[in-house]
C-alpha cells in the first residue's frame, strides 16, 4: 500500500482525511489557503472554487458541445451594415422616389411620400454600443396620405444569402428581424412585412408594432414564420426577397387583414392597421439603425463585425471613390488619332457587372474618358487623342452593383 505523508499546519487544529492513490511513486499534494470542494470519486460536485489558475495545470478533458449556450455565431446576421457604419454615399437631399440611400445597402422603396434628407447620424439607442443610424428627415411633409402612397424602408439580400433558411421544402427555418426604431413627433401602428417573389413566389407575411412613445428608441422583433409552402428559394446572386418596414402606407395597403402567416400576396394586406404616417409632418425624423435578420425563433444580441470587414461586404455591392482632382491620369497623348486605355481593380470583386460612373472625367482637348470592358474585377478607361501633348483624367468613380 501507498504510504502518505500528511504535514500539519503549526497553527492549524483541523483534521484533515486523505485516502491515497494505488501509486508507486511518491506524490506531493498542496492545498490552497481558501476554502473549495474537489472531485468526488465519481466525478461528480465538480465545484472548484478559490484555487489560483496558477495551480490548474494539465490537459483539459473534452467538453460536450451540447452544453455550451449564449456563445457568439459568427455570421449570423444576415443584413450587411445593419450598425449603418458604413455610408459611401453620403448626404442625400430632397428625395421623393425610390433609390438606395446614405448609409449602403438600405433601399427606400417610396411612392407619393414627402420629400426626404437622408443622413448618418450619431443618435443611436444608450447602451447598445452603436455609434451611427440611419436618419431620415421629412423636409416636405405630405400630410393628405394618397391612397397609393407608400414608403417602406427595405433590404434585399442575395438569394445565395438565404440558403440556410430552407424556405420551400419541409426543412424550412424560421427567420427573426430585428431592429432599433426612433420617430420623433409621433406614435401610432406601424408594419414590417417580407414579400418573397423567388422562383415565380408571390408570398408575404407581415407583423404589426405599436410605437408608443415619440422621440424615444425602441427594440422591434419581427418573428418569421418558416414558408414550407412556396418555391424553394434561387442560389444566386439575384435578389428577390424584400424585407421591409412600413414608414407610411395609403388605403391600397391598409385596406385588407394583416397577413401574420404566409399566404399569397394580396397587397390591401400588408400593412393593415398602419397609423404611423412618417411623412404626415416635416417634425417627424425617422431613425433606424441595430437591424438584425438571423435563423432562429429568437432576436440575440448583434453581431458586430469590424469595420473594414463590413465596408468590404459593402462595397460588394456598391464601391464609390473620394473625387480628388486628376486622381486618376491617362497617358499623355504623343500624336493625335490615338487611343488610351488604362486598367483599373476594384477594392472588391462585384456581385455583378456594375454601372461604372467616372467623375470629373475631362479629356483636356481631346475625347472625354469613358468605361469599357466593365467586368466584376476591373474596368477599362478609354480615351481617343485629338493631339499630342494631351492628358486626359478623372477625377474617381462610382461602381454601382446593387440589386
Amino acid at each position: 500500500m501507498a504510504k502518505v505523508k500528511i504535514q500539519g499546519h503549526a497553527s492549524g487544529t483541523g483534521v484533515i482525511t486523505v485516502t491515497a492513490p494505488n501509486t508507486s511513486t511518491d506524490r506531493t499534494i498542496t492545498l490552497p489557503d481558501a476554502t473549495g470542494t474537489l472531485l468526488n470519486s465519481d466525478g461528480s460536485a465538480a465545484n472548484l472554487t478559490a484555487i489560483p489558475a496558477a495551480n490548474i495545470t494539465g490537459t483539459l478533458p473534452a467538453i460536450s458541445g451540447a452544453s455550451l449556450t449564449n456563445l457568439p455565431s459568427k455570421g449570423k446576421n444576415i443584413f450587411i451594415n445593419g450598425d449603418m457604419s458604413v455610408a459611401q454615399r453620403g448626404t442625400q437631399t430632397g428625395v421623393t422616389g425610390s433609390q438606395y440611400l446614405t448609409c449602403d445597402r438600405w433601399n427606400m422603396n417610396m411612392s407619393d411620400a414627402g420629400t426626404w434628407t437622408y443622413t448618418q447620424d450619431t443618435d443611436v439607442p444608450a447602451g447598445q454600443g452603436f455609434s451611427h443610424s440611419l436618419k431620415m428627415d421629412c423636409t416636405t411633409a405630405d400630410a393628405s396620405v394618397a391612397s397609393g402612397s407608400y414608403m417602406r424602408l427595405q433590404y434585399r439580400p442575395e438569394s445565395q444569402d438565404l440558403k440556410q433558411a430552407r424556405w420551400g421544402t419541409a426543412d424550412a427555418q424560421p427567420l427573426v428581424m430585428s431592429f432599433w426604431i426612433k420617430v420623433d413627433n409621433a406614435t401610432g401602428d406601424f408594419c414590417t412585412d417580407v414579400l418573397s417573389l423567388e422562383n415565380s413566389n408571390n408570398r408575404t407575411v407581415s407583423q404589426k408594432f405599436t410605437y408608443g412613445s415619440a422621440g424615444a428608441w425602441q427594440k422591434c422583433v419581427f418573428t418569421i414564420p418558416a414558408d414550407t409552402g412556396g418555391n424553394t428559394l434561387g442560389v444566386d446572386t439575384g435578389g428577390d426577397t424584400y424585407f421591409q418596414i412600413f414608414l407610411q402606407a395609403g388605403s391600397d395597403l391598409t385596406s385588407g387583414t394583416l397577413n401574420t402567416t404566409w399566404a399569397t400576396r394580396v397587397n390591401a394586406n400588408r400593412a393593415d392597421g398602419q397609423t404611423l404616417q412618417a411623412a404626415s409632418s416635416t417634425s417627424n425624423n425617422v431613425y433606424i439603425t441595430g437591424c438584425q435578420l438571423e435563423v432562429g425563433t429568437s432576436a440575440t444580441d448583434f453581431e458586430y463585425r469590424h469595420y473594414g470587414e463590413e465596408l468590404a461586404l459593402c462595397q460588394r455591392y456598391y464601391e464609390q471613390t473620394t473625387e480628388v482632382a486628376e486622381q486618376f491620369p491617362l497617358a499623355k497623348a504623343r500624336e493625335a488619332d490615338r487611343l488610351r486605355i488604362s486598367s483599373y481593380q476594384y477594392q472588391t470583386t462585384k456581385r455583378g457587372n456594375p454601372s461604372i460612373t467616372l467623375l470629373g472625367a475631362t479629356g483636356d482637348g481631346g475625347g472625354t474618358p469613358s468605361a469599357s470592358g466593365i467586368g466584376t474585377h476591373s474596368f477599362r478607361v478609354t480615351c481617343s487623342a485629338t493631339g499630342d501633348g494631351q492628358s486626359p483624367y478623372f477625377n474617381g468613380y462610382k461602381a454601382d452593383a446593387e440589386i
